[in-house]
């Protein structure tokens, strides 16, 4: 195997392994057990000089194969539940580099037997550097890849706004595909990965730039506090411009519309009434990290907080009936709408174990809905039945959670 290809192959893996553990494994896997038999491609990159009748090694035998099958599918499967999303991206970054140091030893045992045992017999520094450079770098660029992925479920763990899903499929078909065209072109498939991830360390940069812009100095204390903030969390001098915040939930330039509603608007974004630090938990219970005030102060509070989220109904509807007008095209954007406007501020604040049977009765009703979207007449109600349906159940959810949490303390929206 030349030089050039080699290390352009571990280089490579570096960035292919910074989005999943077990799919690029299987798919470098199969690739090397069936791309060779394939005749326009038996002479591609790697595969050059791998008889077509080649004997399974290790890494490509049948066992290997079903194991790495059964481990991607459940690794994919995962990467669309929420809950299990945010558990993988804090420990799956110790995992890839022994599955990409995994995967070259196994690509090269296939490729080339003669390197890779002289590879194992040498005892110089040329193993510890290859593992240096697959396993280190493999670290390094999926901490960048979990630290965009973080900074998205921060301002959306729901993923109303589909940002998350989009990223997770693009990551899905990235780690899969990727595995095969580096096989097959390896230098060139570089030249991407290399592209890819400067893309995506401008993206984590931005995301940060972005962040720090979204603070400012407090006016009495100097201590950084976000700009929609109604209070210093540090020492609670009152902000004399706060600003209003996006849908996403991040201060804007914006003056606040309405001082009376503004707490509230921050508290349906998952920020705290007060200092505008975000929520960390998932319960209606629970006191901001940064200054210790409480999400929902009492119940006063919440049937204020509940009034102006049910006041966006009317709209939502309407909005959503629109959009119901243009069959497909329109149900994406009006199931986004409706999520981000009458069901996200509720749900926020509701527990993973107890939405699982909330989010997956809804869907296989809307299942059923959606296929009457095609329907002449029928159709224009299907996305505004789904938004309605969607905002009561989570909304009534919501209220029997307050009323098992919430006790009664003096209000905060004052």
């Amino acid at each position: 195997m030349p030089g050039l290809v080699t290390a352009a192959h571990a280089l490579g893996l570096t960035g292919l392994f910074a989005t999943r553990v077990f799919v690029p494994m299987f798919a470098a896997a199969v690739t090397l057990r069936v791309a060779p038999g394939v005749e326009w491609l038996s002479d591609l990159g790697l595969l050059a000089g791998i008889p077509p009748d080649a004997v399974p090694t290790w890494f490509t035998d049948d066992v290997t194969l079903r194991v790495l099958a059964i481990l991607a599918l459940i690794e994919l499967l995962a990467h669309k539940s929420e809950g299990a999303r945010e558990l993988l991206n804090d420990v799956d970054r110790w995992v890839k580099p022994g599955a990409a140091l995994l995967t070259y030893l196994g690509v090269v045992s296939v490729s080339d037997q003669a390197f890779i045992m002289g590879l194992l017999g040498d005892h110089g520094f040329a193993p510890v550097l290859i593992g240096l450079l697959v396993g280190g770098g493999t670290f390094l660029t999926s901490g960048v890849n979990n630290g965009v992925l973080r900074a998205m479920i921060e301002v959306d763990e729901d993923d109303d706004a589909g940002l998350i899903s989009l990223y997770s499929w693009a990551q899905d078909l990235w780690a899969f595909l990727g595995i095969f065209f580096l096989i097959l072109f390896p230098v060139v498939m570089v030249g991407l990965i290399l592209l890819a991830l400067a893309v995506l360390f401008a993206v984590q940069k931005w995301l940060e730039f972005r962040e720090r812009k979204s603070r400012e100095a407090c006016p009495a204390c100097g201590e950084p506090m976000y700009r929609s903030a109604r209070y210093c969390g540090a020492c609670s001098t009152a902000n004399p411009d706060p600003t209003d915040v996006s849908w996403l939930g991040t201060s804007t330039n914006r003056p606040v519309p309405d001082p009376v509603r503004h707490p509230y608007r921050l508290v349906a974004k998952k920020r705290c009434p007060k200092c505008a630090a975000r929520f960390l938990r998932r319960a209606v219970e629970q006191q901001c990290t940064a200054c210790g005030t409480g999400a929902f102060g009492d119940r006063e509070f919440v049937a204020a907080y509940d009034r102006l989220v049910s006041a966006r109904v009317p709209t939502v509807l309407v909005v959503c009936g629109v959009l119901s007008l243009f069959p497909v095209i329109g149900l994406i954007p009006g199931i986004i709408y409706y999520r981000v406007a009458v069901v996200a501020p509720y749900r926020r604040y509701l527990g993973r174990g107890r939405t699982f049977f909330l989010r997956w009765g809804v869907r296989v009703l809307f299942f059923i809905l959606i296929m009457f979207q095609w329907v002449p007449l029928l159709g224009l109600t299907v996305v505004p039945l789904m938004a309605y349906i969607s905002h009561s159940v989570y909304r009534n959810a919501f209220l029997k959670a307050v009323r098992r949490e919430v006790a009664v303390t003096p209000a905060l929206a004052t």
